[in-house]
């Protein structure tokens, strides 16, 4: 039996050996594509990414067929083409088919030979090809742009996930310290209580001693409960984030202390600088005034006149070769779409700058008092250090004046509950010291590598 209980003992412990701390690094490892709230949000980059495959099929080489018989009282015809047609970024479009057509064509003066002709031609938009833009190029080009925006707004949503999650991380740290501290202000009361009994029955001490230190253990109990309370719903809403099920947590990982970590130091302006080259959302705005410059030059070609020029060559297995060729010419006479469009662009481009120049001082802002806010906690973090002392000193006099009979057990629970109280106090400037510090990296852009 007793072998069997030392067998159970180390099973036990060599279990708790085997968890593994969870740190902040660890975040990433869930946030995935399998995670839900990752995946909601990195979805719209695999769509835009599908709208550039979608554009690029405009570029596709494209099988054209058609066949007509049409057999009247006063004519009759046959008309049969099979051909391929192949756009190309630049505008330029090539051609190659077969055509056969036999007696009054009802739509086209197209006639052949009883063999038909093979084509092969090109169609030349020659304005928009000296603008460097057509349609199908700016529509690829857009959807390139998007897909390049999309990526930031993306990234800047992880940002703020990222930063939810260790958020949630460290608010699950100052539970579970809480829950600590409530631990042992409940192992003090329930050691008071068992020497408060017996020194009660047998009359040291009077009945109303025994009753005080159980209203004190009572009080503490219902602390512990609410203690374990915030612990349990902090980690529900911290492993929720990550898509984690509680067992599989409890099994795998144990917690660090909130004491424990140490934050990287950095400087006001080498945040800001590393913000301005790295927020995201920053450089989405980058890609939207890219954007409306690849509008404004699209727009250019609707001030100057569609000009497109055709040529085709032909041969005749019976008739021998031909060509034929010429020009689609229109020219706008007013300019209002143009100049619409160009002061819709100009307002937006301005728009979007100012917006850019908010951020920023908004951002500059944000870090000023958030470095401010981090350098008044570090002087309340040091003061509170000494203050636990002091109280921890207090507490122990109060037990020794306790155990002599200059003390009764109201003013050492004042004590013990004074030492909580200032413990509570350090674990809340940790907190925030830590979340003003996360805060700080947010503000930076900066968050890490995500898992696929």
């Amino acid at each position: 039996m007793i072998f069997r209980l030392i067998f159970v003992l180390l099973m036990f412990f060599s279990s708790l050996s085997a968890k593994e701390l969870f740190l902040p690094k660890d975040i990433h490892t869930f946030l995935t594509q399998d995670n839900p709230y990752v995946y909601s949000i990195i979805a719209d980059e695999q769509i835009a990414m599908a709208q550039i495959t979608r554009q690029e099929g405009g570029l596709d080489t494209k099988l054209n067929a058609a066949y007509e018989n049409k057999d009247y009282p006063l004519s009759e015809s046959e008309f049969a083409t099979v051909g391929l047609k192949k756009p190309t970024e630049s505008g330029v479009e090539l051609l190659l088919d077969y055509r056969r057509a036999e007696g009054t064509q009802e739509y086209n003066n197209v006639k052949t030979g009883d063999e038909g002709e093979y084509r092969i031609g090109i169609n030349l938009p020659l304005f928009a090809m000296f603008q460097g833009v057509n349609e199908r190029k700016y529509k690829l080009n857009s959807a390139r742009i998007n897909a390049q925006y999309t990526n930031a707004t993306v990234q800047d949503k992880l940002r703020l996930l990222y930063n939810q999650s260790i958020q949630a991380y460290y608010t699950l740290l100052y539970f579970h310290e809480g829950v600590t501290l409530e631990k042992q202000l409940l192992e003090k009361a329930q050691k008071r209580d068992s020497f408060i009994k017996k020194r009660v029955s047998t009359g040291d001490l009077p009945e109303l001693s025994r009753l005080e230190s159980t209203q004190q253990l009572i009080s503490r109990q219902q602390r512990l409960i609410s203690a374990e309370n915030n612990y349990a719903q902090s980690l529900e809403n911290f492993l929720q984030l990550l898509n984690l099920p509680r067992a599989q947590f409890d099994t795998l990982y144990a917690l660090p202390s909130l004491m424990s970590f140490n934050q990287e130091a950095i400087t006001l302006e080498s945040a800001l600088e590393y913000a301005l080259q790295n927020r995201p959302d920053l450089l989405a705005l980058e890609k939207q005034l890219r954007q409306l410059e690849l509008d404004a030059t699209y727009n250019s070609i609707s001030q100057v006149p569609t000009f497109d020029l055709f040529a085709y060559g032909m041969h005749d297995p019976i008739y021998g070769e031909g060509a034929k060729a010429g020009f689609n010419l229109e020219i706008p006479l007013e300019q209002r779409s143009f100049e619409g469009q160009q002061l819709t662009q100009q307002k937006r481009t301005m728009q979007i700058t100012a917006e850019k120049k908010k951020r920023v001082l908004s951002l500059t802002a944000q870090l000023r008092n958030l470095f401010a806010t981090q350098e008044a906690l570090m002087k309340n973090i040091q003061l509170v250090q000494t203050e636990v002392s002091i109280t921890q000193r207090l507490e122990v006099a109060e037990n020794k004046k306790y155990e002599f009979g200059s003390s009764d057990l109201f003013q050492v629970n004042q004590r013990e509950m004074q030492v909580i109280a200032v413990k509570q106090k350090q674990l809340n400037y940790m907190l925030e010291k830590l979340k003003i510090s996360q805060e700080i990296n947010k503000e930076m852009g900066k968050m890490g590598e995500f898992g696929n």
